[in-house]
């Protein structure tokens, strides 16, 4: 998987009321009803590459991209053979939703701070200190309470819990989890428990929002590399990444469910569940696949050749398409969501992280943390419009209410 700044399945609930929850999570303003590789230390591939950008130097490979050096970015005849198609669900993506939110918020790892960029123009606006080295954190994740982000940071490798306010770009809270890398906080449905992969000690950690008292603990696999939750928030999973599985918790008691076995060898390192909640999305670093599982059981229902060191995704709001980064070869994915099939291979830049959606889905940006920018595709034509310039290693990336408080 990742190493530091680079990082880099659960019960389905079918109804319509945890549908549409889950998208507005996604979306970021639930409350409003819209709907939020580390292989041998998460964090330090991103981290190096860009270094090595701004030195001039080539990056250290790392162990992810070594291992899937032979595997070549998906072939495309369906971007060829359904054009019309492609053009004609971008189209309608966001025709029936509500307007784009005010700002996307790029986080910083080298710099620590955030550009702002506003989504109507996709110009960026300026950028605040933050103090705080935010990276694997997208719109497919539960980090919004109604005020405050939370997510994580592992300053000199001891992690730590973060709950960011937006309104002033200040760390209101900074509760100690252990050992470091961690890559993932998932709030509960009531707002009340944050939980968190702790990947140097093997353990998932949860913790009271309110007191920061820690209220559940369990050991789990090698290196649990990632976090997320199913559509009713009752079962977590996680990837873990140096013994090749993949891991099903109950989140009110953290107790194992279900573990699943990957091939040997090849590395899932990131997951995310479909906004459906039907499907949970494997990346594998070393094997450069997307593997599709059943989220009530962990049964494998498709396995797809993306590109190098592919690290995370993130759907369109209208749960059509999604984008998969690959960081080994700078490019993204876009898969169909109906199909999983792999449709087009776009390139985007140097090691790309994160990506989220712009509230209609006319837009979708990716952190390009090599090249300290961020790539804005146009999902009209699913190709690069623009180039923003970003601070120092960007890597999360989320957008922000109007006016957060």
């Amino acid at each position: 998987m990742l190493s530091e700044g680079k990082h880099p399945l659960g019960r389905a609930d079918s109804s319509l009321d945890a549908q549409n929850d889950r998208l507005s999570r996604r979306r970021f303003l639930r409350l409003a009803g819209l709907a939020p590789l580390a292989l041998a230390a998460c964090g330090q591939t991103i981290a190096g590459q860009a270094a090595a950008t701004a030195s001039g130097s080539p990056a250290p490979a790392s162990a992810a991209a070594v291992a899937s050096a032979g595997a070549k970015p998906a072939a495309s005849a369906a971007a060829t053979s359904k054009p019309s198609a492609l053009s004609s669900a971008a189209s309608s993506i966001g025709s029936a939703l509500s307007p784009p939110a005010q700002t996307i918020a790029v986080f910083n790892v080298g710099s620590k701070d955030v550009t702002l960029i506003d989504a109507a123009s996709n110009e960026v606006t300026g950028t605040k200190p933050l103090g705080a080295a935010v990276r694997w954190l997208g719109e497919e994740q539960a980090y919004w309470d109604g005020k405050l982000i939370w997510t994580y940071d592992f300053p000199n490798n001891k992690l730590e819990v973060l709950a960011i306010d937006p309104a002033r770009w200040q760390v209101a809270k900074r509760i100690p989890a252990g050992n470091g890398p961690g890559h993932s906080v998932i709030l509960s449905k009531d707002h009340k428990t944050a939980t968190i992969n702790v990947a140097g000690d093997n353990k998932l950690l949860a913790f009271d929002t309110s007191s920061n008292a820690q209220t559940a603990s369990v050991d789990v696999g090698k290196f649990p590399c990632d976090l997320d939750n199913s559509s009713d928030g009752k079962v977590l999973y996680s990837p873990e990444r140096d013994q090749d599985t993949v891991a099903m918790f109950d989140s009110g008691t953290l107790k194992l469910m279900k573990r699943v076995q990957f091939p040997s060898g090849t590395k899932p390192h990131m997951l995310r569940v479909s906004p459906d909640g039907q499907t949970v999305w494997v990346q594998t670093a070393a094997a450069g696949t997307n593997v599709v599982l059943k989220a009530s059981d962990l049964s494998t229902l498709a396995t797809a050749k993306v590109g190098k060191t592919p690290v995370t995704n993130a759907w369109s709001p209208d749960g059509k398409w999604s984008l998969v980064t690959n960081q080994g070869e700078n490019t993204a994915t876009l898969i169909d969501a109906a199909t999983f099939k792999p449709v087009k291979t776009i390139t985007v830049g140097q090691s790309p992280s994160v990506v989220s959606f712009r509230q209609d889905g006319k837009f979708a940006y990716v952190t390009v943390t090599g090249a300290n920018s961020v790539a804005v595709i146009d999902t009209a034509t699913w190709t690069v419009a623009k180039t923003l310039r970003a601070g120092q290693q960007p890597q999360g990336v989320i957008v922000l209410p109007p006016n957060p408080r």
